[in-house]
């Protein structure tokens, strides 16, 4: 994933998918607007509206595998990682993203 400027936040686009569960779609296929369920993942936006809030960014995370968009809020480590956590209600999770090497 690359984190860019986009407008007057920044996005999250998936540049390459590394690892992808067997079966997993190529496509977006469970996108809410059916032009662009053909649309490969990579060049897929999952994050957007990330406003700087101190020590983190909130914003929108996008789930391709549900087609459902969540608050999301990303805490940045000291070394390079980010801390994800979606928001559903009072339910938070979400994965730690390495930097790519």
């Amino acid at each position: 994933m690359e984190i860019r400027p986009c407008g007057a936040s920044l996005c999250g686009t998936i540049v390459k998918v590394l690892r992808s569960k067997p079966g997993s779609a190529k496509t977006d296929v469970f996108n809410p607007d059916p032009g662009k369920r053909n649309n490969p993942m990579e060049g897929t936006v999952i994050l957007s509206e990330l406003a700087d809030a101190g020590n983190l960014w909130k914003g929108r995370i996008y789930n391709p595998e549900s087609g459902k968009t969540y608050n999301a809020k990303l805490t940045r480590g000291a070394d390079g990682s980010l801390k994800m956590e979606g928001r559903v209600a009072f339910i938070c999770q979400g994965p730690t993203w390495q930097p790519a090497p």
